[in-house]
């Protein structure tokens, strides 16, 4: 499975980004890859902040999804840069 080097949602083609000459990315989500750049100037911190806010899994609380968010976006190619 191929999944989005920024926000780690998987990227089917529906969802790819573009790049600079409108080319589908095959590396970014739309969500944050847009025209050859980022969506949103984000840390790895408030990257990890939005997708702990954005998950809803039963039993796990805010400060462990965010948490798991932060380690799992650390090993993804715009977070290593």
């Amino acid at each position: 499975m191929n999944i989005c080097q920024s926000c780690g949602i998987e990227l089917i083609e529906e969802v790819r980004g573009t790049n600079v000459d409108e080319s589908l990315s095959s590396d970014y989500c739309i969500f944050c890859y847009e025209n050859g750049n980022f969506t949103e100037e984000l840390t790895l911190e408030q990257a990890a902040i939005n997708v702990a806010q954005n998950s809803n899994i039963p039993g796990v609380t805010p400060d462990e999804a965010y948490v798991f968010a932060k380690r799992h976006l650390a090993k993804l190619k715009r977070w290593k840069i």
